[in-house]
């Protein structure tokens, strides 16, 4: 958990669990060539010391940062004197700002999963619908901020090598921006899911023949 607030140039960012570092294994950004190519030099013991912080155990409590001569946020100087003046003026806002806001980030988790779910009950994302168009299959939710992921395949269920290395190429579930074109005897998956909600079960689309 973090929170932060700024001004023109400076910003401050007050991290609630110092003790969590700043990198989690996440599947899904872990596909991301990206990130195995961090992954594989931090093993190899080969980032520089700023690429390294992206891997460091722990977080200061306070950070404060000047974006206009350290855009990229590597150089904290909240423990420097002479920004002691900002660090304390960014603070009060930040406190501010989380009563105005009425922020839920420092509740229990318990209480905060019956504040969402009434009696733990957690919500499912409807499933996604899809309609078959010249454009190609148009997919839709009818639960309000739901994300579609799909999944391309052959019919039958078995995917060609052509289709197989299309969906490894894009981390096998593709985010659903705009119509997909399906070719004769290809099929489509598809799931929504928003965040909170369970996900839907996932539908299946087939081309016309």
């Amino acid at each position: 958990m973090i929170r932060a607030v700024r001004d023109e140039r400076f910003k401050y960012l007050r991290n609630f669990r110092p003790e969590q570092g700043y990198y989690l294994p996440v599947r899904y950004r872990e596909q991301m060539a990206s990130m195995q190519e961090l992954l594989r030099l931090r093993d190899v013991d080969g980032l520089n010391e700023e690429q390294a912080q992206w891997f460091r155990d722990t977080k200061p409590h306070d950070e404060l940062f000047d974006t206009w001569n350290d855009p990229h946020e590597l150089l904290n100087l909240a423990h420097e004197p002479e920004y002691a003046g900002k660090l304390e003026e960014l603070k009060r806002e930040l406190d501010r700002w989380m009563r105005a806001t009425n922020d839920k980030g420092t509740m229990e988790e318990g209480e905060l999963i019956e504040f969402f779910w009434p009696g733990w009950n957690q919500p499912t994302t409807l499933p996604p619908a899809g309609d078959s168009r010249s454009g190609g299959i148009v997919l839709s939710s009818e639960t309000e901020g739901a994300s579609i992921g799909y999944q391309l395949f052959d019919g039958g269920g078995r995917e060609s090598l052509e289709t197989r290395q299309a969906n490894q190429a894009n981390g096998v579930w593709r985010v659903y921006t705009e119509p997909v074109p399906l070719s004769p005897g290809q099929s489509l998956r598809a799931v929504a899911h928003r965040i909170g909600y369970a996900p839907s079960e996932v539908i299946e689309v087939h081309a016309a023949h």
